[in-house]
């Protein structure tokens, strides 16, 4: 029963407003995540500490500690802050993993935790340096369904630009752009010059061929 009590105790979470959050908190978001819309804040009393939670709408999470200074910054939907990075935290990273983007920041007694795009884990002690790397699987497969995503859907467009410039071609070519090849050739209508399908920037442009 005094276990069961205690346990209570632990976890005695309460919603709050934005405006019952410590001031730095405040500021944190008012600086750092304009424009977002809070979903839930929430208050954790804990047996010898209390900390402050906020969600946004948007996915974000952002966790903070009694006096109000964040502890953890979870992005994995978009990317923590470049001003929320300490500076020699984030020269490292733009030396080593350049526009590789921050999913997650975590600030412990004695060092940071780093949670990269690609998947990559990475601790600085105290002083920022870097002692630890590790690769989270989980979050390399979400880099790598995210990444399939948007080639699919790069893909669609192919296909959908293709087929209009192709049609747009008709009068002077026949012939398929098929979406899969870089390049393709068309076959000339009698009188006409022959032309291809190139791709340029993920964009199949239609280019006429000299004879």
């Amino acid at each position: 029963m005094i276990a069961f009590q205690v346990k209570a105790v632990a976890d005695n979470d309460k919603p709050i407003a934005v405006s019952q959050l410590p001031a730095v908190s405040q500021q944190v978001i008012k600086s750092h995540f304009a424009g977002k819309k809070v979903a839930m804040a929430k208050q954790e009393t804990g047996l010898l500490d209390k900390n402050y939670e906020v969600v946004f709408t948007s996915g974000e999470k952002v966790e903070f500690d009694k006096k109000g200074n964040w502890k953890e910054i979870d992005c994995k939907l978009s990317a923590v802050p470049a001003k929320l990075i300490p500076a020699k935290i984030a020269s490292y990273l733009k030396s080593n993993y350049p526009g590789v983007k921050v999913l997650k920041l975590e600030k412990g007694n004695n060092e940071y935790e780093v949670n990269l795009a690609n998947g990559m884990e990475i601790t600085f002690n105290k002083n920022f340096r870097c002692h630890r790397h590790r690769l989270n699987k989980t979050d390399m497969h979400k880099a790598s369904d995210a990444c399939n995503d948007k080639a699919g859907a790069i893909a669609a467009q192919r296909r959908q630009n293709c087929k209009k410039l192709t049609d747009r071609a008709t009068a002077t070519t026949q012939g398929t752009c098929l979406p899969a090849l870089p390049q393709v050739s068309h076959k000339a209508a009698p009188g006409k010059p022959a032309g291809v399908c190139r791709l340029i920037y993920y964009t199949f442009v239609y280019l006429p061929q000299s004879v």
